[in-house]
């Protein structure tokens, strides 16, 4: 007991060493309600609400290797609660609202990075406003949202190059001001508001199989988030509900379909965007205060690359990346040999590169892998790890 005592102790101490807030260059324009986009490793923000409650038009560009901000060609027109998504190295931005009566808006505009310039494509099906986009495959899904009169629980998809629409199975709980991100193969939606249980609602879309799954619930009830991924986990933060605003920094594990508080913001904000380079995920713009309290903060969380959550045998696995060989190994006790351990790695973005069993000598090769920074999970029935190596 001892032991396991020790274990959770050193994985709490390492975690709190490892995660750590850092203050950035602030956006030049306090605001919020708006979308952010990674697009050649810079962040893009678009629009939204203004300090002094005007909706804007302006798109500023962060690079994280500076630390500095520019600004580059506005929208057409201005907006906020509006979505966007990058998809063959264009922006896209989709509906949202056009004034602080908040009258949803249908127009989709794309923006090119090398021209500086933006073209008006095929509208929404109907006028959104507060959905959230992402890209998976080529194509650009965009997942509920708010009509001028309904909540919405759809699933519509944008193909870029051919210009068209499609729609896809909708989900369980109708909401808007959500968030959605991709981990791996599937599409994960999360928060919201504007129905019932909308603020804690965790679903996955699987576009192979065009079907939804609910998932456990988000721990802290709220809307108004952003969300993002690292290795392979999904990041909510902020948001607000009844009058509060959140610090708030929850994590979802797919894996084991369990979430974990991790270190909160410095600054509580909804109507704020994440966006994640690397291990970093950059928290910027959003309301300080519950309604409209635009802020132009911009605070970086260094996720925790170290996890060990529930371990309960005190013959603890040990799993390592053997540089010199480049292999993942488990190191197991005599007890431990015929329990089952399955490995996944993925890139620092996120994206599934091999998920499986570990072979019977319990090493599993690396050498397929390009030179470069990676994340491993390792599980068993009793114990999780996950850790950053990197492929020389």
């Amino acid at each position: 007991m001892k032991k396991i005592l020790l274990l959770t102790f050193f994985a709490a101490s390492l975690q709190t060493l490892l995660a750590q807030w850092v203050t950035k260059d602030s956006l030049k324009i306090k605001r919020q309600e708006m979308p952010a986009v990674l697009l050649d490793k810079k962040i893009y923000i678009m629009g939204g609400i203004a300090a002094n409650a005007v909706t804007l038009s302006s798109m500023e560009r962060y690079d994280p290797s500076t630390n500095s901000w520019d600004t580059v060609a506005p929208m057409p027109a201005t907006r906020h609660h509006h979505c966007a998504a990058v998809a063959n190295n264009k922006i896209y931005v989709f509906g949202g609202y056009d004034n602080v009566l908040f009258k949803a808006r249908n127009e989709v505009y794309e923006y090119n990075p090398i021209t500086n310039t933006w073209l008006a494509k095929d509208t929404l099906p109907q006028k959104i406003g507060a959905s959230d986009a992402v890209e998976f495959n080529g194509k650009i899904y965009l997942f509920g949202g708010a009509t001028n009169a309904n909540t919405l629980r759809t699933t519509y998809v944008y193909d870029p190059i051919q210009n068209t629409w499609s729609q896809k199975a909708s989900f369980n709980i109708a909401r808007e001001h959500l968030a959605a991100a991709v981990i791996g193969n599937k599409i994960y939606v999360v928060s919201g508001r504007g129905s019932q249980d909308a603020e804690t609602a965790l679903e996955v879309y699987d576009p192979a199989t065009d079907s939804w799954q609910p998932l456990q619930s988000l721990p802290t009830a709220r809307s108004g988030i952003d969300a993002a991924v690292v290795a392979g986990r999904l990041l909510v933060f902020g948001g607000e509900g009844n009058g509060a605003v959140f610090a708030q920094c929850e994590a979802y594990d797919p894996v084991s379909n369990t979430w974990q508080t991790l270190s909160p913001m410095p600054n509580a904000r909804h109507g704020l965007t994440s966006t994640a380079i690397g291990d970093t995920i950059y928290t910027i713009g959003g309301g300080i205060k519950a309604n409209l309290g635009a802020s132009n903060i911009n605070e970086a969380y260094i996720v925790p690359l170290y996890n060990n959550i529930g371990e309960t045998n005190e013959k603890a696995s040990i799993f390592y990346y053997d540089r010199s060989n480049k292999n993942l190994v488990w190191a197991k006790d005599a007890e431990e040999q015929n329990q089952a351990a399955e490995i996944g790695i993925y890139t620092i973005t996120g994206q599934e590169v091999f998920k499986g069993l570990v072979n019977k000598n319990h090493v599993f090769p690396c050498t397929f892998l390009p030179t470069g920074f990676y994340f491993a999970t390792h599980q068993t029935s009793n114990s999780r790890s996950s850790f950053r190596f990197l492929v020389e």
